[in-house]
């Protein structure tokens, strides 16, 4: 079926709390902020414990795995899902999953199956979510990491758009 591929779905923070580093070569490219502010519990913790627990308050089964970076909504409709995240990843990183989680929230937690059916809706979700983190890429000039998720979002919507009935 078209666009059955995996559909799990990762503000500006004050300049002062970024180091202030050039990062040339981006070593985790599908998480490129983690060159720039490290692992968000450590870079904004407060941040980071209020989207973790709120996430875990409303119900979402949180797995910690090394380079994991997905929501994915439940195989019930309207029950939240499970987030699946790097214990060291960025805050931009948990910022676009949590994105995701509002999103579906927003609609009433649709299943996997029914958010499968629908292409157009995931890459529109994906859109957004990347937006928060290309907006907060370029309120900090890192132009190189800005490339990246844009590379990424492209990258993105061509997996949906790939035809899984062959």
């Amino acid at each position: 079926k078209k666009g059955t591929g995996q559909v799990c779905f990762g503000e500006t923070p004050p300049k002062n709390t970024i180091k202030k580093i050039i990062v040339k070569t981006l070593n985790k490219e599908a998480a490129p902020f983690f060159d720039v502010l490290g692992p968000g519990k450590e870079s904004h913790p407060e941040d980071w414990n209020r989207m973790i627990k709120e996430l875990e308050k409303k119900g979402v089964e949180i797995k910690y795995k090394e380079n994991a970076y997905a929501y994915c909504p439940s195989f019930k409709k309207g029950k939240p899902g499970q987030l699946h995240l790097d214990p060291n990843a960025s805050i931009s990183a948990l910022e676009h999953e949590y994105t995701h989680f509002v999103q579906f929230e927003k609609r009433g937690f649709p299943s996997y199956r029914d958010t499968l059916k629908d292409t157009a809706l995931v890459i529109k979700l994906e859109e957004e979510a990347y937006a928060v983190e290309i907006q907060r890429a370029k309120a900090l000039g890192l132009d190189n990491v800005v490339q990246q998720l844009e590379k990424n979002l492209s990258d993105r919507i061509k997996s949906l758009s790939v035809d899984w009935s062959n």
